[in-house]
């Protein structure tokens, strides 16, 4: 009931890793509970109101702590990440697809991404296509290592390669290159920055849901972690900038205008 009353929703996989039980032990409780647990959609495992009025009660009296649920993530696209659960094979296809097809559009658009910026560097071609797979391996350990810190909560394998899905908006933006430079002049530059805005936010929202649907933490401070990203991200290609080894793709076409 606490493991319940302070995810949103929680997976068996993950109700046996928390709780030590054995399936059919965990079975014989779960059945117990009917009732006061429910499943979503995704057959993972949550309060229903019954059960939630009881947890509110047990907070009470018996020191738990207080029921803490988001509601907004019900608007996020969390199903997306509990799809994938379990399965190693499919996880680890769609991370190296997007690494791949990532590191390919940053050759052919000649762009780099550094962590979640793209920019126009000095670096070699094979530099240009590593660094896209490189900055999605670091978010990796990044969001394992900050969700540990701050929850004490890990996952298996293939929570971590779900983090493959956060990159996807990514693609958008060297395969737009092929179509509209930024470069250009009549407005075709204000338009592809428009578009990065959108891509980090939307990188930005998916990566915020990975950590609360994947690691079970709550919302806010999914968002608040996936936001220390971004700025860390910033401050790592400003600091590139400043050493003249890439340059922001909107400053080379107020450069060229």
């Amino acid at each position: 009931m606490e493991l319940l009353g302070t995810r949103e929703s929680i997976s068996f996989s993950e109700l046996r890793a928390e709780t030590g039980l054995p399936v059919g032990t965990l079975y014989y409780h779960l059945d117990v509970l009917r009732g006061l647990v429910t499943q979503d959609s995704s057959r993972r495992y949550l309060l229903s109101k019954e059960g939630i009025k009881l947890y509110a009660s047990l907070a009470d009296k018996e020191g738990l702590p207080h029921l803490q649920r988001s509601r907004s993530l019900s608007i996020l696209p969390g199903w997306i990440f509990a799809s994938l659960e379990g399965s190693v094979i499919k996880t680890a296809l769609i991370w190296l697809a997007v690494a791949a097809t990532g590191g390919a559009l940053s050759y052919f658009g000649g762009q780099a991404l550094v962590l979640m910026h793209f920019g126009v560097s000095v670096f070699p071609n094979w530099v240009d296509v590593s660094l896209f797979p490189l900055s999605m391996l670091i978010y990796l350990v990044y969001s394992l290592a900050s969700t540990y810190l701050l929850s004490g909560r890990g996952t298996n394998l293939p929570g971590l390669l779900a983090s493959g899905v956060v990159y996807l908006p990514y693609l958008v933006l060297p395969l737009t290159t092929s179509i509209i430079s930024p470069t250009a002049g009549g407005g075709t530059g204000l338009v592809y920055l428009i578009l990065t805005i959108l891509v980090q936010g939307s990188s930005v929202i998916l990566g915020a849901t990975y950590m609360s649907s994947t690691f079970g933490m709550r919302l806010e401070r999914s968002l608040l972690l996936q936001l220390v990203f971004y700025v860390a991200a910033t401050v790592t290609f400003t600091a590139l900038q400043y050493l003249g080894l890439i340059a922001e793709a909107g400053r080379v076409a107020a450069q060229v205008i």
